[in-house]
């Protein structure tokens, strides 16, 4: 059986996060999927069994940040049961100290981060009954991690990412001492 659900963030968590993808297959006796890229980084969660992948020439780490990816890749799994935290184009950035561009088509486990509330958060995650009571350990997670995170630097980054979305037709062009728009 397969189950998909999307929830959407709260409006704090928008500017920073996409979407909260819950992925449930199971009652298979061997899957086999096609993955592609979904043009994001994200934070994965995955309760299922392990999962084969093809582009990463082996097994998946259980819980890992995916950096953004170039290819499909043919995944292999019996039981999958995912929360994914798709990040906006600079949310993951907000949240975790790492340059993005070393993510870049890998998946690095969450234990290689050196981050004990994240492995705690993957724990809660792993005994909570119901997608709604993930969405809110992620978002007690993420919203304690906001407030020790963010600053001036990514205001300007938002605003920059904003008017590009938005099209305004201004020119935006960066100087040593900060951002200016003609």
């Amino acid at each position: 059986m397969e189950n998909i659900q999307v929830i959407q963030p709260t409006k704090l968590l928008a500017p920073y996060i996409k979407q909260y993808w819950f992925l449930r297959i199971d009652d298979v006796k061997q899957g086999f999927q096609r993955s592609i890229p979904a043009g994001c980084v994200a934070l994965v969660f995955h309760k299922g069994n392990k999962i084969i992948s093809s582009f990463h020439k082996g097994t998946q780490p259980q819980s890992y940040i995916s950096g953004q990816i170039s290819t499909y890749s043919d995944i292999e799994f019996s039981f999958l049961d995912m929360v994914i935290i798709l990040f906006q184009p600079i949310g993951c950035r907000i949240f975790f100290p790492y340059p993005m561009e070393e993510f870049t088509n890998q998946n690095i486990g969450i234990d290689l981060l050196d981050n004990t509330c994240l492995v705690e958060l993957e724990e809660k995650i792993n005994e909570a009954s119901d997608n709604y009571q993930i969405v809110r350990l992620i978002e007690e997670y993420l919203l304690n991690r906001l407030c020790e995170n963010i600053s001036c630097n990514a205001n300007r980054m938002m605003a920059t990412i904003h008017n590009i979305n938005e099209g305004e037709g201004k020119y935006i062009r960066f100087i040593s001492n900060g951002l200016f728009r003609i």
